[in-house]
């Protein structure tokens, strides 16, 4: 999911869409920039303080070295959280108007293909742009559904494994390299590192309580 981290939570009415992401009606503070009229924000479990602090370490350049090792681990995890589930499952929706499971998965190796790009970018270029992308457009167009989720899990994971390859081979002082995000501001490369390690364990959150949902929980 973009991270649009300038946006201030509580700022006005927001309306919940696809997996808890909401557009804001009006601006506010919350020690961040503030957002304009229309931004879209994460919400629910990104809510509150430590939304803010996501924030933060995303304009964060302090890097600890085994978050690599939790990000290159991360990729064998979307396989494994759709395990045993059936062509039904995988596009079922539970509650109307969330992705379905295979829309996250997908997803998630959209974002990391994005995510790897502008760490490279920010790696090589002085303060590069970085150009948001419309998510929601993309999972809700209906060629995820043609798409082969294993396939996506491989991808997923044979990615994560040279994007950790190339972070492994870079000094400390490239974490603290900056670029400019079109919606967040400034961001750093240490800090898409960390941002990722969460994207992906918020969205298998999501992922899980929808096995649940459908009677399919692991290990059960």
């Amino acid at each position: 999911m973009e991270h649009q981290v300038q946006s201030a939570l509580g700022a006005g009415p927001a309306r919940e869409t696809l997996e808890g992401v909401a557009t804001v009606g009006a601006t506010g503070s919350a020690g961040l920039q503030e957002a304009p009229q229309g931004v879209r924000i994460c919400i629910g479990q990104a809510h509150g303080p430590e939304y803010a602090r996501r924030g933060a370490r995303l304009r964060s350049g302090i890097m600890d070295r085994p978050l690599i090792d939790r990000y290159a681990a991360g990729g064998a995890e979307p396989a494994g959280a759709i395990r045993g589930l059936s062509a039904a499952d995988l596009d079922a929706i539970p509650v109307p108007g969330t992705w379905s499971i295979r829309q996250i998965v997908v997803h998630l190796l959209d974002s990391d293909l994005a995510a790897t790009h502008r760490m490279k970018r920010i790696a090589a270029e002085e303060l590069p742009l970085l150009i948001a992308y419309d998510e929601t457009a993309l999972a809700g167009q209906g060629f995820y559904a043609a798409l082969d989720v294993n396939r996506c899990c491989e991808l997923f994971a044979l990615h994560r494994a040279h994007t950790a390859e190339f972070l492994r081979a870079l000094p400390d002082a490239a974490f603290e390299r900056r670029g400019v995000h079109n919606q967040s501001g400034i961001v750093t490369l240490g800090g898409l590192v960390e941002t990722y390690v969460w994207h992906l364990e918020h969205h298998l959150g999501f992922l899980r309580r929808k096995r649940a949902m459908l009677g399919k929980e692991l290990g059960a």
